[in-house]
């Protein structure tokens, strides 16, 4: 059955936004590399008061480790910055952690991996994807490294099914990676489901 030109459309659209997004996470890197990007509507983030972070219409949200900073705070004011949003940075983007909100995550992980290729002289894997429940979310984890520019680099990507799919890819030098990974630890220990009830009161 021919497609009519309105659902062409969509369609091609839908194509174009995730090898773009793909793109950026991959492009977030380190300030060895590039300047980090963000990929996330604006729109989606709370204005922060608290360590506490959440992508609203995603029902997530994580504590963001005090010596690590974001780019969020700057989103509500720079009009350059219209689109993006939340990008954890350890020590000012060596190492870098990108939310990403998706239907369909597997071609995000798709593009995201292809896109580690490029520029690498070697791309590693920990072995096969990995899957469990995390507070309540179904949690999907691939990682590996690569060797860019004489330099190993870690890459984790981390899928959490929350009200709608969040894909975070954490990138940057493995040394600072190991140094900040008590920190990192936490961080993930803090992620869960906004949306879960609370236990009533003892």
């Amino acid at each position: 059955m021919a497609l009519n030109s309105a659902k062409k459309s969509q369609i091609i659209v839908r194509a174009t936004r995730v090898s773009l997004v793909a793109t950026l996470c991959v492009s977030v890197s380190t300030v060895m590399f590039l300047t980090p990007v963000r990929c996330q509507n604006k729109e989606d983030n709370q204005p922060y008061v608290s360590n506490v972070r959440q992508i609203k219409s995603a029902g997530f949200q994580f504590e963001k480790p005090k010596p690590w900073t974001d780019s969020a705070n700057k989103a509500w004011t720079d009009p350059a910055d219209k689109g993006g949003t939340t990008v954890l940075l350890i020590e000012d983007g060596i190492v870098s952690v990108t939310f990403v909100v998706v239907e369909k995550y597997e071609e995000l992980i798709a593009g995201i991996k292809s896109g580690l290729s490029e520029g690498n002289t070697e791309v590693w894997t920990d072995g096969e994807r990995t899957q469990n429940i995390h507070n309540g979310m179904k949690h999907i984890r691939e990682s590996g490294y690569v060797v860019r520019k004489g330099v190993r680099v870690t890459w984790i990507i981390d899928v959490y099914e929350s009200r709608k799919n969040v894909v975070m890819f954490t990138f940057g030098r493995q040394t600072t990676f190991q140094a900040h990974r008590d920190e990192y630890v936490i961080f993930l220990n803090s992620i869960t489901n906004s949306l879960a009830e609370s236990p009533p009161p003892p």
